[in-house]
């Protein structure tokens, strides 16, 4: 199983393409849950804080679920405990109730809904 990352990308690179891709429900997400002392949960909660880059991705998915524009059964959790680091699936989180972290912004995606009538406009 291969996974795109952007952790080549230079300084805070990253963030937009990361953004994009997390608000596009095309695009299947994999979470790596190694190091989620507080599970998923409280990730968004720190990422909501602007506390380091994994929890703002967190915080972003979050949104992004919260908000309509993907899907909970769209997000994958997994561990890289196998043999010799081999992927494992994570047991399936239930969705939080997602009234309980505050008002969720909607995340940038590669598309929005223009406010014009049926017309949709490519995001900058």
């Amino acid at each position: 199983m291969k996974f795109d990352h952007m952790m080549a990308n230079p300084d805070d690179g990253w963030k937009a393409p990361t953004e994009r891709m997390i608000g596009d429900p095309n695009v299947t997400l994999h979470v790596n849950m190694k190091g989620f002392e507080e599970g998923f949960e409280g990730a968004v909660r720190r990422g909501l804080l602007g506390d380091g880059a994994t929890n703002l991705e967190m915080s972003w998915i979050a949104r992004a679920v919260a908000n309509g524009q993907r899907s909970w059964d769209s997000v994958h959790f997994y561990n890289a405990t196998g043999k010799d680091g081999a992927i494992t699936e994570f047991p399936r989180i239930p969705e939080p109730d997602w009234s309980t972290f505050g008002k969720l912004d909607p995340v940038k995606s590669l598309f929005t809904l223009c406010p014009c009538e049926g017309a949709v406009r490519w995001d900058e």
